[in-house]
């Protein structure tokens, strides 16, 4: 266990060394090769570990907004080897995937209709991706609450929500320019690329690093609570869904044996 805390803290190090390298403008390969083995090995963990002690060493939210994707872009393959139990029906993970795969047709249909030249349905479809604000809203007011609970390095949670701002902006902006422009120019065309830019990059972000720790560290309990609190709320470009979370039965069957030895000892208290 030792060895294992030892090699990750080592891993961690190298990555804030190579991050604070990408910021202050060092040669990218020459980063890559120094750090090679922390990149080949990096976790989601270490990603986020890293991102809070940038934070906790005076990094403001600004800068490591500005080289975020660089950071990313480089370590995107390593990270997708990362083995983790992708989320089944009935999971809150599930839908906010599922979500992510539906944006991801609109985008390829916004694509689209720019090669085609078809301003009425590029319109169209960039009209539907402010539908998305319920996929940010369920991130932001129930799981990152969770999350705050249980992780000790959250702070990043607060560059991924600055980064929900920055794609609500971008929304808005593009909404006025289409209006006012009334067909292709060139500052939609550099809109466009912006927000493909912010909202493909917050999806390598969520499935990447912030959910397969969630998938590993919340309770099913919580997860349970959570699913309940986002149908309240609505789902993006998907349904509903009409399957419940269940907690797996060992779960239930060690929570009801702490109770009955409870009981058993009189330590039970009015509310349980």
């Amino acid at each position: 266990m030792s060895e294992f805390i030892q090699n990750r803290e080592k891993r961690v190090k190298a990555l804030l060394s190579f991050s604070k390298g990408i910021i202050n403008g060092e040669d990218g390969l020459m980063l890559v090769n120094r750090h090679k083995e922390a990149l080949e090995n990096i976790t989601p963990y270490d990603m986020i570990e890293m991102e809070d002690r940038q934070i906790k060493a005076g990094i403001t939210t600004v800068v490591i907004k500005r080289h975020i994707e660089k950071i990313m872009n480089v370590i995107y393959s390593y990270l997708k080897q990362y083995d983790w139990k992708k989320p089944q029906k009935g999971h809150p993970l599930f839908y906010l995937m599922l979500e992510n795969r539906e944006l991801e047709k609109i985008m390829d249909t916004i694509k689209k209709s720019l090669k085609e030249n078809d301003f009425s349905n590029f319109k169209l479809q960039i009209s539907k991706l402010s539908q998305f604000e319920n996929h940010y809203v369920r991130k932001e007011n129930i799981l990152f609450p969770y999350l705050e609970k249980i992780w000790e390095n959250y702070s990043p949670l607060k560059v991924m929500w600055s980064l929900h701002d920055d794609i609500r902006k971008k929304w808005k902006e593009i909404a006025e320019h289409i209006e006012a422009d009334n067909d292709f120019t060139a500052r939609i065309h550099k809109d466009v690329g912006e927000l493909f830019f912010l909202m493909f990059g917050m999806v390598f972000k969520e499935e990447l690093v912030v959910f397969p720790i969630a998938s590993e560290t919340v309770s099913d309990e919580d997860w349970a609570g959570m699913q309940k609190q986002s149908a309240e709320i609505g789902y993006s470009f998907i349904e509903k869904p009409d399957v419940k979370f269940s907690i797996k039965p060992d779960i239930v069957a060690d929570k009801l044996t702490d109770l009955f030895s409870k009981v058993e000892t009189g330590e039970l208290s009015k509310s349980q």
